[in-house]
């Protein structure tokens, strides 16, 4: 994410580039794009408020700005405030209604469901992520794989689920294998690690 090949150094030349020949959206769309790798570098209070900015930015098109606002959701359910989460994410769901990008919306409606698990809405969570599998039957092997992910992560919360959503990983690990899909691989691994510690036997208190 960082580094002299990396994508902000990449982006970052390229809204300097923009800049300079003052060509404004382009320029914000770089800015966007710097803003995720904040947010995949791990620094999740500062990419928040540069998504809050980018949100309100007249440079970007309406569908940049309901993705600015909807990422800043992402980030806030991540970073641990899921009431803002929803708050946030919500907002960009009816922006991208209005758009007409039903793909977007799909995918609003499952970072909804996320937000909806981090704040222990679990039924609430479980309805949105259906929703979102309605509206994402034919999309690609990522946009899949990132729905199902999703899905595994709400049915591992449940005791009364949890060993579906480790038959739902496991299928996943060899998905995202077949796919090449990194990043989607570190997620099913932290939540099967997350499994893991939550099944394992509470050890004894030492004598």
């Amino acid at each position: 994410v960082r580094g002299p090949l990396s994508a902000e150094t990449a982006y970052r030349g390229a809204r300097d580039v923009f800049a300079s020949l003052h060509v404004p959206r382009r320029t914000a769309q770089a800015e966007l794009l710097l803003a995720v790798t904040t947010e995949m570098s791990g620094d999740l209070s500062t990419a928040a408020h540069r998504y809050r900015t980018l949100a309100r930015d007249d440079r970007l098109s309406d569908l940049d700005r309901a993705r600015a606002k909807l990422w800043m959701g992402t980030t806030l359910t991540k970073s641990g405030h899921p009431d803002e989460a929803i708050a946030a994410i919500i907002e960009a769901t009816e922006q991208l209604d209005m758009l007409d990008e039903p793909i977007e919306w799909a995918v609003a409606q499952q970072k909804q469901a996320l937000a909806d698990l981090a704040a222990r809405r679990l039924d609430d969570a479980s309805q949105r992520i259906a929703v979102a599998s309605e509206a994402m039957r034919d999309e690609s092997p990522l946009q899949r794989v990132r729905l199902q992910v999703a899905q595994a992560h709400i049915l591992v919360s449940d005791p009364a689920t949890s060993d579906a959503g480790a038959s739902l990983l496991e299928q996943l690990g060899h998905v995202a294998a077949r796919y090449s899909l990194a990043h989607q691989q570190q997620a099913i691994d932290r939540l099967r690690r997350s499994m893991a510690r939550t099944r394992s036997p509470r050890r004894g208190t030492a004598r």
